[in-house]
Protein backbone atom coordinates (compact mmCIF):
# COMPACT_ATOMS: atom_id res chain seq x y z
CA UNK A 1 0.00 0.00 0.00
CA UNK A 2 3.19 2.58 0.88
CA UNK A 3 4.31 1.55 -2.44
CA UNK A 4 1.22 2.46 -4.42
CA UNK A 5 0.95 5.47 -2.42
CA UNK A 6 4.16 6.89 -2.87
CA UNK A 7 4.13 6.08 -6.75
CA UNK A 8 0.74 8.13 -6.80
CA UNK A 9 2.29 10.80 -5.24
CA UNK A 10 5.55 11.03 -7.03
CA UNK A 11 3.29 11.25 -10.35
CA UNK A 12 1.00 13.60 -8.93
CA UNK A 13 4.01 15.95 -7.79
CA UNK A 14 5.63 15.02 -11.52
CA UNK A 15 2.66 16.41 -13.25
CA UNK A 16 1.88 19.72 -11.36
CA UNK A 17 5.90 20.61 -10.82
CA UNK A 18 7.88 18.96 -13.54
CA UNK A 19 10.46 16.56 -13.68
CA UNK A 20 12.77 18.76 -12.72
CA UNK A 21 12.18 20.63 -9.79
CA UNK A 22 10.85 17.04 -8.42
CA UNK A 23 13.93 15.43 -8.73
CA UNK A 24 15.21 18.36 -7.15
CA UNK A 25 13.18 17.99 -4.19
CA UNK A 26 13.77 13.92 -4.01
CA UNK A 27 17.52 15.05 -4.51
CA UNK A 28 17.64 17.28 -1.05
CA UNK A 29 15.48 14.55 0.80
CA UNK A 30 18.17 11.62 -0.38
CA UNK A 31 21.11 13.87 0.11
CA UNK A 32 20.19 15.23 3.68
CA UNK A 33 20.66 13.02 6.32
CA UNK A 34 18.02 13.80 8.95
CA UNK A 35 15.50 13.78 6.02
CA UNK A 36 16.04 10.81 4.64
CA UNK A 37 15.77 8.66 8.00
CA UNK A 38 12.32 10.71 8.78
CA UNK A 39 10.62 10.17 5.06
CA UNK A 40 12.59 7.70 3.84
CA UNK A 41 12.81 8.64 0.15
CA UNK A 42 14.22 5.45 -1.30
CA UNK A 43 10.61 4.68 -2.62
CA UNK A 44 10.09 8.52 -4.11
CA UNK A 45 13.47 8.05 -6.07
CA UNK A 46 12.16 4.91 -7.81
CA UNK A 47 8.89 6.22 -8.23
CA UNK A 48 10.38 9.34 -10.39
CA UNK A 49 12.44 7.07 -12.60
CA UNK A 50 9.44 4.94 -13.36
CA UNK A 51 7.89 8.59 -14.75
CA UNK A 52 11.49 8.87 -17.31
CA UNK A 53 9.80 7.99 -20.63
CA UNK A 54 13.79 8.10 -22.03
CA UNK A 55 17.60 8.32 -20.63
CA UNK A 56 17.92 10.73 -18.42
CA UNK A 57 21.48 11.88 -17.89
CA UNK A 58 23.20 13.41 -14.31
CA UNK A 59 26.70 13.73 -12.72
CA UNK A 60 26.39 11.49 -9.36
CA UNK A 61 28.66 13.88 -6.80
CA UNK A 62 30.57 10.70 -5.07
CA UNK A 63 32.84 12.57 -3.09
CA UNK A 64 36.37 12.04 -4.42
CA UNK A 65 34.84 11.89 -8.21
CA UNK A 66 31.78 12.69 -10.35
CA UNK A 67 30.72 11.12 -13.00
CA UNK A 68 27.85 10.68 -15.56
CA UNK A 69 25.10 8.02 -14.72
CA UNK A 70 22.02 6.98 -16.49
CA UNK A 71 19.34 7.84 -13.33
CA UNK A 72 16.32 5.74 -15.33
CA UNK A 73 18.34 3.00 -14.29
CA UNK A 74 18.70 1.89 -10.94
CA UNK A 75 22.47 1.87 -10.19
CA UNK A 76 22.80 5.16 -11.30
CA UNK A 77 19.89 6.40 -9.65
CA UNK A 78 21.51 4.48 -6.40
CA UNK A 79 24.87 6.94 -7.29
CA UNK A 80 23.12 9.87 -8.44
CA UNK A 81 20.79 10.18 -5.59
CA UNK A 82 22.80 7.88 -2.49
CA UNK A 83 26.53 8.36 -3.41
CA UNK A 84 26.48 4.86 -3.64
CA UNK A 85 29.35 3.53 -5.60
CA UNK A 86 27.82 0.19 -6.19
CA UNK A 87 31.22 -2.02 -5.90
CA UNK A 88 31.61 -4.25 -2.93
CA UNK A 89 34.17 -2.56 -0.98
CA UNK A 90 36.16 -5.65 -0.08
CA UNK A 91 36.75 -5.49 -3.44
CA UNK A 92 38.08 -1.94 -3.69
CA UNK A 93 40.06 -2.87 0.02
CA UNK A 94 42.44 -5.59 -2.22
CA UNK A 95 43.59 -2.58 -4.13
CA UNK A 96 46.55 -0.36 -3.26
CA UNK A 97 48.30 2.41 -4.71
CA UNK A 98 49.52 1.83 -8.35
CA UNK A 99 47.79 -1.79 -9.07
CA UNK A 100 46.48 -2.28 -12.66
CA UNK A 101 42.75 -2.77 -13.18
CA UNK A 102 41.05 -4.24 -16.17
CA UNK A 103 37.25 -3.30 -16.30
CA UNK A 104 35.20 -5.78 -19.29
CA UNK A 105 31.71 -3.94 -19.65
CA UNK A 106 32.61 -0.48 -17.96
CA UNK A 107 29.06 0.51 -18.36
CA UNK A 108 28.60 3.36 -16.64
CA UNK A 109 31.79 3.37 -15.10
CA UNK A 110 31.08 2.85 -11.49
CA UNK A 111 34.03 0.22 -11.01
CA UNK A 112 36.30 2.36 -13.37
CA UNK A 113 35.92 5.81 -11.20
CA UNK A 114 35.55 4.36 -7.79
CA UNK A 115 39.04 2.18 -8.46
CA UNK A 116 40.58 5.09 -10.09
CA UNK A 117 39.44 7.46 -7.51
CA UNK A 118 42.64 5.35 -5.57
CA UNK A 119 45.33 6.22 -7.40
CA UNK A 120 45.19 2.79 -9.41
CA UNK A 121 45.86 2.52 -13.30
CA UNK A 122 42.14 1.58 -14.88
CA UNK A 123 42.00 -0.25 -18.27
CA UNK A 124 38.22 0.27 -19.54
CA UNK A 125 36.51 -1.75 -22.31
CA UNK A 126 33.26 -1.16 -23.22
CA UNK A 127 31.58 -1.46 -26.79
CA UNK A 128 28.32 0.46 -26.11
CA UNK A 129 28.80 3.66 -28.27
CA UNK A 130 26.16 5.77 -25.30
CA UNK A 131 28.26 4.43 -22.58
CA UNK A 132 31.40 4.93 -24.27
CA UNK A 133 30.84 8.83 -25.06
CA UNK A 134 29.28 9.44 -21.17
CA UNK A 135 32.72 7.35 -19.59
CA UNK A 136 34.70 9.50 -21.79
CA UNK A 137 32.86 12.59 -20.91
CA UNK A 138 33.69 11.08 -16.85
CA UNK A 139 37.23 10.93 -17.72
CA UNK A 140 37.33 14.81 -18.68
CA UNK A 141 35.19 15.61 -15.90
CA UNK A 142 37.68 14.40 -13.46
CA UNK A 143 40.41 15.22 -15.67
CA UNK A 144 41.45 11.68 -15.44
CA UNK A 145 43.30 10.34 -18.60
CA UNK A 146 46.16 9.68 -16.80
CA UNK A 147 44.52 7.34 -14.71
CA UNK A 148 42.03 6.05 -17.13
CA UNK A 149 42.71 4.27 -20.82
CA UNK A 150 38.80 4.19 -22.47
CA UNK A 151 38.55 1.40 -24.78
CA UNK A 152 35.87 1.15 -27.28
CA UNK A 153 36.71 -2.01 -28.48
CA UNK A 154 35.20 -5.56 -27.26
CA UNK A 155 37.30 -8.28 -25.62
CA UNK A 156 36.57 -11.36 -27.18
CA UNK A 157 38.81 -14.86 -27.91
CA UNK A 158 40.01 -13.56 -31.52
CA UNK A 159 41.42 -10.00 -32.82
CA UNK A 160 40.11 -8.10 -35.20
CA UNK A 161 37.04 -9.40 -35.99
CA UNK A 162 33.98 -7.55 -36.82
CA UNK A 163 30.74 -8.58 -35.09
CA UNK A 164 27.76 -7.78 -34.47
CA UNK A 165 26.63 -6.34 -30.70
CA UNK A 166 23.34 -6.60 -29.19
CA UNK A 167 22.18 -3.59 -27.83
CA UNK A 168 19.33 -3.73 -24.88
CA UNK A 169 16.43 -1.39 -25.28
CA UNK A 170 15.15 -1.64 -22.22
CA UNK A 171 15.43 2.01 -20.81
CA UNK A 172 15.98 0.42 -17.30
CA UNK A 173 18.97 -1.68 -18.32
CA UNK A 174 21.56 -0.95 -20.84
CA UNK A 175 23.67 -3.41 -19.42
CA UNK A 176 22.33 -6.57 -20.65
CA UNK A 177 24.11 -5.51 -24.38
CA UNK A 178 26.18 -8.55 -25.25
CA UNK A 179 27.89 -10.39 -28.13
CA UNK A 180 25.65 -13.30 -27.38
CA UNK A 181 21.74 -12.62 -28.23
CA UNK A 182 20.73 -14.07 -24.64
CA UNK A 183 17.18 -14.04 -23.27
CA UNK A 184 17.27 -10.70 -22.19
CA UNK A 185 17.76 -9.60 -25.19
CA UNK A 186 15.81 -11.71 -27.76
CA UNK A 187 13.57 -9.60 -29.64
CA UNK A 188 15.80 -6.36 -29.64
CA UNK A 189 16.43 -4.88 -33.34
CA UNK A 190 19.52 -2.29 -32.23
CA UNK A 191 22.36 -4.16 -33.34
CA UNK A 192 25.59 -2.15 -34.00
CA UNK A 193 29.02 -3.69 -35.25
CA UNK A 194 31.49 -4.27 -33.30
CA UNK A 195 35.90 -4.94 -33.67
CA UNK A 196 37.40 -7.35 -31.05
CA UNK A 197 40.82 -7.43 -29.56
CA UNK A 198 42.06 -10.34 -27.31
CA UNK A 199 43.41 -9.90 -23.74
CA UNK A 200 46.48 -11.01 -24.51
CA UNK A 201 46.90 -9.45 -27.86
CA UNK A 202 46.00 -5.43 -25.60
CA UNK A 203 48.15 -6.66 -23.17
CA UNK A 204 51.38 -7.31 -25.50
CA UNK A 205 50.72 -4.28 -27.17
CA UNK A 206 50.33 -1.96 -24.19
CA UNK A 207 53.24 -3.95 -22.52
CA UNK A 208 50.76 -4.89 -19.20
CA UNK A 209 53.18 -6.91 -17.34
CA UNK A 210 50.40 -7.94 -14.37
CA UNK A 211 46.74 -7.42 -13.40
CA UNK A 212 45.72 -7.23 -9.73
CA UNK A 213 41.67 -6.93 -10.17
CA UNK A 214 39.54 -7.95 -13.36
CA UNK A 215 35.84 -7.17 -13.58
CA UNK A 216 34.21 -9.28 -16.17
CA UNK A 217 30.59 -8.46 -16.60
CA UNK A 218 29.84 -9.03 -20.16
CA UNK A 219 26.24 -11.04 -20.29
CA UNK A 220 27.00 -14.67 -21.33
CA UNK A 221 29.84 -13.89 -23.17
CA UNK A 222 32.59 -14.72 -20.00
CA UNK A 223 33.72 -17.39 -21.79
CA UNK A 224 34.98 -16.39 -25.26
CA UNK A 225 36.83 -13.19 -23.04
CA UNK A 226 38.14 -14.87 -20.75
CA UNK A 227 40.15 -17.33 -22.90
CA UNK A 228 41.10 -14.47 -24.95
CA UNK A 229 43.57 -14.07 -21.91
CA UNK A 230 44.70 -17.38 -22.55
CA UNK A 231 48.80 -16.49 -22.38
CA UNK A 232 48.16 -14.59 -19.78
CA UNK A 233 46.78 -16.55 -17.18
CA UNK A 234 49.48 -19.45 -18.13
CA UNK A 235 52.17 -16.40 -16.78
CA UNK A 236 50.32 -15.92 -13.90
CA UNK A 237 49.85 -12.45 -14.17
CA UNK A 238 46.15 -12.13 -13.10
CA UNK A 239 45.64 -11.87 -9.84
CA UNK A 240 42.27 -11.63 -8.81
CA UNK A 241 39.00 -11.87 -10.58
CA UNK A 242 35.53 -10.43 -9.86
CA UNK A 243 33.33 -12.63 -12.67
CA UNK A 244 29.41 -12.13 -13.11
CA UNK A 245 28.79 -16.08 -14.42
CA UNK A 246 26.57 -18.95 -13.73
CA UNK A 247 27.74 -21.48 -11.36
CA UNK A 248 29.88 -24.08 -12.46
CA UNK A 249 29.46 -22.48 -16.14
CA UNK A 250 32.15 -22.65 -18.77
CA UNK A 251 33.90 -19.71 -18.07
CA UNK A 252 33.72 -20.32 -14.01
CA UNK A 253 35.63 -24.11 -14.83
CA UNK A 254 37.98 -22.24 -17.15
CA UNK A 255 39.28 -20.31 -14.42
CA UNK A 256 39.59 -23.37 -12.02
CA UNK A 257 41.60 -24.91 -14.70
CA UNK A 258 43.85 -22.22 -14.97
CA UNK A 259 44.81 -21.89 -11.04
CA UNK A 260 42.02 -19.66 -10.18
CA UNK A 261 40.21 -20.52 -6.90
CA UNK A 262 36.61 -19.17 -6.17
CA UNK A 263 36.38 -17.83 -2.69
CA UNK A 264 32.98 -17.30 -2.81
CA UNK A 265 29.71 -15.35 -4.11
CA UNK A 266 29.19 -11.60 -3.65
CA UNK A 267 26.28 -11.80 -1.47
CA UNK A 268 24.18 -8.22 -1.59
CA UNK A 269 26.14 -6.68 -4.64
CA UNK A 270 28.53 -6.36 -1.30
CA UNK A 271 29.99 -9.14 1.11
CA UNK A 272 31.92 -12.37 0.08
CA UNK A 273 29.51 -15.18 1.86
CA UNK A 274 32.25 -16.97 4.22
CA UNK A 275 33.46 -20.79 3.66
CA UNK A 276 31.32 -21.66 6.19
CA UNK A 277 28.44 -20.65 4.08
CA UNK A 278 26.46 -22.27 1.55
CA UNK A 279 27.23 -19.88 -2.00
CA UNK A 280 27.10 -21.26 -5.42
CA UNK A 281 23.24 -22.17 -6.78
CA UNK A 282 21.74 -24.08 -9.43
CA UNK A 283 23.86 -23.96 -12.95
CA UNK A 284 21.26 -21.56 -14.49
CA UNK A 285 21.43 -18.90 -11.48
CA UNK A 286 23.67 -16.48 -12.40
CA UNK A 287 25.96 -14.58 -9.46
CA UNK A 288 28.65 -12.75 -8.54
CA UNK A 289 32.27 -14.59 -7.79
CA UNK A 290 35.06 -13.74 -6.92
CA UNK A 291 38.32 -15.78 -8.09
CA UNK A 292 41.66 -15.82 -6.57
CA UNK A 293 45.02 -16.69 -8.49
CA UNK A 294 46.73 -19.97 -6.20
CA UNK A 295 44.05 -19.02 -3.54
CA UNK A 296 41.90 -17.29 -1.05
CA UNK A 297 41.61 -13.84 -0.05
CA UNK A 298 44.56 -11.79 0.81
Amino acid sequence: MKNIISDKLVHFVTFFLGKKKTEKSILLLCRHYFLRKLFRPGRLAFSLVDCLEKREERVAEMGRYRFWVNIAESHGLFSYFFKKPQVPSFCLETLKKGDCFFDVGANMGHWTFAVAAQEIKVFSFEPNPTNFQMLKRSIELNEWNHRVTLVEKALWNKSGEKLEFFLSEDRHNSGTSSLIRHSLIESTNSVITVETVTGDDYIRFNQIDRIDLMKVDVERAEYQVLSGFEDSFKKGIIRSIHLETAYQSDAYLFLEEHGFSCCGEIEGGERLKSKEEKWGGDSQDVGDYWFQYGGGVK
